[in-house]
């Protein structure tokens, strides 16, 4: 059971990885063909936190798998998982961006599937819903780029 644990751990973050890299280099390029997420400054720096504190969930998230810590990674799972605050930051950040409101609320109940499981003690189940909330995660950063914009053009929106 060990060693399935710390190869799913090195594949979860092998694909984190992979993705978040490609996600770089992909915004490295004029060809960059994901969609703006239109942001006034002080939203843009929210969202970033937010992002910040999502990473920091799944590192907490990873040190839990180790020492199969259910409650650590059901506390972790609920930093991802779905809130009305959560619910309200996503619609209010989304509202003029067609599509990324219903990407991230997605993210955010694959995240609720981590705290059932932890709930349940199944490690292969916690796996499983970490490895769909991280792909919802990569699918969101790979369809959408921040673009910054005045607070007289968000009003306009």
């Amino acid at each position: 059971m060990k060693r399935f644990l710390l190869v799913s751990l090195s594949l979860l973050n092998l694909n984190v990885f992979a993705q978040v890299n490609h996600a770089a280099m992909s915004s490295m390029t004029s060809a960059d063909s994901r969609k703006p997420l239109k942001l006034t400054s002080m939203m843009a720096e929210h969202q970033k936190q937010n992002m910040r504190d999502h990473l920091e969930a799944v590192r907490d998230l990873t040190e839990a798998f180790i020492d199969k810590n259910y409650k650590k990674i059901e506390e972790a799972g609920k930093r991802l998982g779905t809130s009305p605050e959560m619910q309200m930051m996503c619609n209010h950040m989304g509202k003029n961006t067609p599509g990324f409101t219903e990407m991230g609320l997605k993210m955010h109940k694959e995240a609720d599937k981590i705290i059932l499981a932890a709930r349940k003690k199944d490690m292969k189940a916690v796996l499983v819903a970490t490895n769909k909330t991280l792909q919802s995660c990569t699918n969101c950063h790979s369809s959408f780029k921040q673009e910054i914009v005045s607070e007289d053009v968000w009003n306009k929106l």
